[in-house]
């Protein structure tokens, strides 16, 4: 049997299981990473995490999720995207607004994410590379 990608473990500590070209684009320390692989490799819940780990070097300011279409957006991106930071890690809510989603870390979000509340929001804003 496979081990979902992310679990919750006995002691409440968040287990990620990568296979090695998940575990190679997580350890990169580039400005930028590009993951390229077949269909199904993992690549869309891989972003998530990844993101999160971003943020953690990065420190609070405005982040994109980028999906190739918004269709990928919708069906794969979006709900990896809420599993892993409203579910999971409970940092903060999806919101939207005019057809444009949007997230936000809670102020307790931002305490388990920066150590401290921050003076300004962090955000994340979704898009498709096609617009």
């Amino acid at each position: 049997m496979v081990k979902p990608m992310f679990e919750v473990g006995a002691d409440g500590g968040l287990r990620v299981h990568l296979h090695p070209g998940q575990v190679k684009a997580m350890e990169s320390e580039r400005r930028i990473v590009v993951v390229l692989a077949g269909s199904q490799s993992g690549k869309t819940e891989l972003q998530a995490p990844w993101l999160w780990r971003e943020m953690q070097r990065c420190g609070p300011g405005d982040y994109g999720f980028v999906s190739p279409s918004f269709t990928l957006m919708d069906k794969k991106a979006l709900p990896a995207f809420r599993y892993f930071f409203e579910d999971l890690l409970q940092l903060g809510k999806v919101t939207s607004s005019n057809n444009s989603p949007a997230f936000t870390l809670s102020p307790a979000g931002e305490v388990t994410l920066f150590v401290q509340r921050q003076t300004r929001n962090t955000l994340v804003s979704f898009a498709s590379a096609s617009n």
